[in-house]
């Protein structure tokens, strides 16, 4: 069935609101499983020699690119019946989502709006949801 879908997100995980009959409900959580990020100097002081610290920092980065992408992976096919996409979120996750689901060639959903906002409560992101595509909705073609 297709539909709207808001996704509030970060790299810790997302949350999927769906527009059903004109109202915000709430979806499912999808935690990311993405490891947080290692500072390089944590490293040096654990190796014994410096030489060997940039390639473990480069390992460490490579894996959590690869977890960030399998991430995304994820939430495109979540979101492969969905008719429109709004993107929300406080970090630049919205920014690689809206990337990823615009790269997919095969039932990608049309990405509508990528905005800015911080955390909100469960009930300020359906509020935020539901007004916003109550103020976008699709045209309608004209009766003849």
């Amino acid at each position: 069935m297709k539909s709207d879908i808001g996704v509030w997100l970060d790299h810790s995980g997302a949350v999927l609101i769906h527009m059903q009959s004109g109202h915000a409900v709430a979806g499912e959580r999808i935690a990311s499983n993405i490891e947080p990020k290692r500072s390089s100097r944590r490293h040096e002081k654990r190796t014994s020699s410096t030489h060997r610290a940039p390639t473990r920092a480069k390992h460490d980065e490579n894996r959590r690119r690869e977890q960030i992408k399998a991430y995304y992976a994820g939430l495109a096919r979540t979101l492969r019946d969905a008719d429109r996409v709004l993107v929300i979120g406080p970090s630049v996750a919205k920014y690689e989502l809206a990337d990823a689901l615009r790269r997919r060639k095969a039932n990608a959903p049309r990405v509508v709006a990528v905005e800015a906002c911080d955390r909100m409560t469960p009930r300020q992101l359906l509020r935020h949801v539901e007004t916003f595509f109550a103020e976008h909705a699709p045209a309608r073609p004209a009766a003849r």
